[in-house]
């Protein structure tokens, strides 16, 4: 009788032994998550102080991003860098999504973390271009949210242009420019229009009447041609070649003969509102100094 009260006491003290061991590694448990959730936590927030911080200290970097949010031109080599970058950064949101999904965010924080994502595509023209063109390599849910901070962006169709209109402004627009009357050429500009020369800035047409001023009295004789114009959904490719002799004020006097495009946006009322004009600068200051070849 007695043996077998000790028996069931000895069983009662294992059985409440191994509840204690249970709860024991219960608690190591949730130490350890709460242990790896400050880690991971540790890690997204260092993952985007040195997103913020590139830029901080790199100054090429910085005036890329710069003129990037501005709507200005790149090359080609910054527009890769841009979208690295950016790339970068989606994919940052991507973790941070994942992690609030599965609890190391609470709603309250999160939401803090959409509102700083939707200023951020807000601000960037060029942020929302290359969304729509990588956003199904990202998981459904996190596409579905972004998508959400910027509704229809990837959507919409752009509206086709009516391809005889714009031949018809290309040729007239040529025109302008042979018959040397600077404030004509700036006539197919919209209100405060941008003409970018290599980058170069001229907003509104007192500023374009200027650059064209400059070049046509700078070559007395220019002549622009045509060379061939592309027309796409939403944009159209003017390309030229420009012949002259520099005989202006101050001029060389040698002849010029160089090609280059204009990438033209139409707006709404028909006029150009933003054109990105490039061409080899290295090649005109070589031709302005010694002549065509």
């Amino acid at each position: 009788m007695a043996s077998a009260k000790i028996t069931r006491w000895l069983t009662l003290g294992a059985n409440i032994g191994v509840l204690i061991g249970i709860v024991l590694v219960l608690v190591e448990l949730d130490q350890n998550r709460d242990m790896m959730r400050a880690q991971t936590r540790n890690e997204l927030a260092m993952g985007i102080i040195d997103l913020l911080q590139t830029p901080a200290s790199n100054a090429q970097l910085a005036d890329v991003l710069y003129r990037a949010q501005a709507g200005e031109p790149l090359t080609p080599a910054e527009s890769f860098q841009f979208k690295m970058r950016t790339n970068a950064l989606f994919r940052y949101w991507e973790n941070v999504h994942y992690q609030y999904r599965v609890g190391l965010y609470d709603d309250v924080e999160f939401a803090r973390q959409r509102e700083a994502w939707k200023a951020s595509v807000s601000n960037s023209r060029l942020g929302q271009q290359y969304w729509c063109q990588v956003r199904l390599y990202y998981s459904p849910e996190f596409m579905a949210e972004l998508d959400g901070l910027m509704p229809g962006t990837c959507t919409k169709e752009p509206t086709p242009m009516d391809k005889e209109i714009v031949i018809e402004l290309a040729n007239k627009y040529t025109a302008a420019w042979n018959n040397q009357v600077p404030a004509n050429v700036a006539a197919f500009f919209a209100e405060g229009a941008t003409l970018y020369v290599n980058g170069s800035a001229a907003t509104g047409r007192d500023a374009i009447t200027e650059v064209a001023h400059s070049f046509m009295t700078g070559f007395p004789d220019m002549e622009l041609l045509m060379d061939k114009l592309d027309i796409q959904a939403d944009k159209a490719i003017f390309h030229w070649t420009f012949i002259g002799t520099n005989s202006g004020p101050d001029g060389t006097g040698n002849k010029v003969h160089f090609s280059g495009f204009e990438e033209w946006t139409i707006g709404d009322d028909g006029l150009i509102a933003q054109s990105n004009g490039n061409f080899d600068n290295d090649e005109y200051q070589h031709q302005l100094a010694h002549g065509i070849k």
